[in-house]
């Protein structure tokens, strides 16, 4: 199992933060993909699939005063040696109420964005064979290029059209030559179609003809993902 964020990760912190109040939109687009496309089995955390930017706050429902009081002592003693003093009472109402998640898709754009773009690699995940949970047969080709902070992921898979994910670290666009398969590669998804609002992404290629080369100079907007299907 996988995960960019868990209730122990985000809990355990000293103000519960979650990565979307850590990270812009365009990198959580790129957390998401990076989980939902491994070959292994994804988890979302509460929220995630939308990015909850409430925070998760370590709360407890304890009915021993003592075990109360001694967890209150703890968490302040755990922080203390960061120099953090304004640590969430545990026990406190308002630190569960803070927890509470607000999805508001219909009204908040970059929540309904984040939603559509989850919801599209799930169905990427469960429909293309290639893209799924890695099983016999199955094989991965994983490259890099260090200067754009890029990962060149190659899927093959005895079902299925063979997959060529791209995902960007970088927070800079950039003009780089990178090493690819051969082939016919036509773009499957691109996280840039997926703006909160009108927003102007650089967009993935519609096709990258490979057939007699294995490179190719591509303009790379800040995070991307992008994700193209072989060609018959």
């Amino acid at each position: 199992m996988v995960c960019a964020q868990n209730h122990d990760q985000i809990g355990n912190r000293a103000q519960g933060d979650r990565l979307s109040s850590l990270v812009s939109f365009e990198a959580l687009k790129v957390a998401n993909a990076t989980v939902l496309l491994s070959p292994y089995l994804p988890l979302l955390f509460m929220g995630e699939e939308y990015g909850e930017t409430a925070p998760f706050l370590y709360f407890i429902d304890h009915g021993d005063p003592a075990l109360i009081e001694a967890v209150r002592q703890g968490r302040t003693k755990e922080f203390a040696a960061f120099g953090w003093t304004d640590i969430p009472d545990p026990y406190a109402q308002e630190t569960f109420d803070r927890s509470i998640i607000h999805p508001c898709l219909e009204t908040n754009p970059q929540q309904h964005a984040h939603a559509r773009w989850c919801q599209a690699l799930i169905h990427l995940r469960k429909s293309i064979p290639t893209l799924g949970t890695g099983a016999k047969g199955h094989r991965i080709q994983i490259g890099s290029h260090a200067k754009c902070q890029l990962l060149i992921i190659h899927r093959r898979a005895q079902q299925g059209p063979e997959a060529l994910i791209l995902l960007g670290f970088h927070h800079k666009a950039s003009l780089a030559l990178v090493k690819l398969p051969k082939g016919n590669w036509e773009s499957h998804l691109d996280s840039g179609t997926f703006a909160a609002g009108d927003q102007e992404e650089l967009l993935a290629p519609s096709n990258l003809n490979l057939q007699n080369v294995e490179q190719a100079s591509l303009k790379f907007p800040p995070y991307p993902v992008w994700i193209f299907l072989k060609a018959d």
